[in-house]
């Protein structure tokens, strides 16, 4: 099974390397090693780049939640190549800010963009609790684990983290368990004592890792909370300048034989030459609104032109 972030809004260097088999010695795989030991071998064989180090270190994981980043081996790759790896699994092919894929590892796209501080640490620490959920838990520890996801979520006040699940239960409901896992854990600041206790092993200061997930929600939340109010005002106004334009008609038509026809009309042109720039003004506010949000989606999700 696979998975990877959101965006919604639910990577790393090429595929994980599982090379220790080769270095083992040949008495114990004959015999045959226990997951544990097999997992500490790997671990003692692995030295992550700056980069992997650094994402666990800002997402604030544990010893445990770095020890399972670890395993999986995660690289950071840049958009293009992060989306192969990442499309070319079963994975959903429409989210491309990381992926965990069982049994290959975790890929996290490089994120530039200063606007969008904190993406990685939230991708990274996201995928992470994928391979939680899928190999370091037993079953009965799932089912317990899910019915607690379960009943925190459908009380929830949190519209668009409801709309992306959705999403998930539409186009694949065996994901969705491990997705609410994944975005609870990264992204709900009060999950109560039973799942705060779950969570708490793999990270130190989770706090901080949810405020790094809202940041980028408040920025996309105020570009379209500004430009939805702007579009009413343009609609209003847009409204009010064809009222105006219909009056001036009517009164030309009517004829301008009196000084105070031609003085109200005189008013009613200014009124209308205001009224109109104040509306082109809007018009470029909502342009440059746009832009901004087409500009952030772009440093998330779109191949540059550099990298095709």
């Amino acid at each position: 099974m696979n998975h990877k972030s959101r965006t919604e809004a639910p990577p790393g260097s090429s595929l994980s390397h599982y090379l220790l088999w080769a270095i083992l010695p040949t008495s114990l795989l004959v015999c045959g090693i226990g997951k544990p030991v097999m997992q500490r071998f790997q671990l003692m064989n692995y030295n992550p780049p700056s980069g992997v180090s650094q994402l666990a270190t800002q997402a604030n994981m544990s010893d445990e939640g770095r020890k399972v980043f670890y395993l999986t081996t995660p690289t950071i790759e840049a958009k293009k190549i992060g989306l192969k790896l990442c499309s070319s699994s079963d994975a959903e092919k429409t989210i491309t800010l990381g992926c965990y894929v069982s049994g290959k590892g975790i890929f996290i796209q490089k994120v530039t963009d200063d606007r969008l501080a904190g993406t990685m640490q939230v991708t990274a620490a996201h995928e992470m609790l994928h391979a939680v959920y899928h190999e370091h838990l037993s079953n009965s520890e799932r089912t317990e684990l899910d019915r607690e996801l379960l009943r925190v979520f459908d009380n929830l006040n949190n519209p668009r983290l409801k709309r992306l699940i959705q999403v998930y239960r539409d186009r694949n409901p065996s994901h969705v368990n491990s997705e609410l896992h994944s975005f609870l854990g990264t992204e709900v600041a009060d999950l109560g004592p039973k799942l705060e206790q779950h969570y708490g092993k793999y990270f130190d200061d989770r706090p901080k890792l949810v405020a790094m997930a809202q940041q980028k929600d408040q920025l996309f939340a105020g570009i379209e909370n500004k430009a939805g109010g702007i579009d009413q005002q343009l609609k209003v106004l847009k409204n009010q300048i064809d009222n105006r334009e219909k009056t001036l008609r009517d009164m030309a038509m009517a004829g301008l034989t009196t000084e105070d026809q031609q003085r109200l009309y005189s008013a009613h042109v200014q009124a209308l030459h205001e009224e109109t720039e104040y509306y082109n003004q809007l018009v470029g506010t909502y342009n440059g609104l746009s832009s901004e949000g087409s500009s952030l989606n772009d440093s998330l999700q779109n191949v540059s032109e550099t990298e095709k």
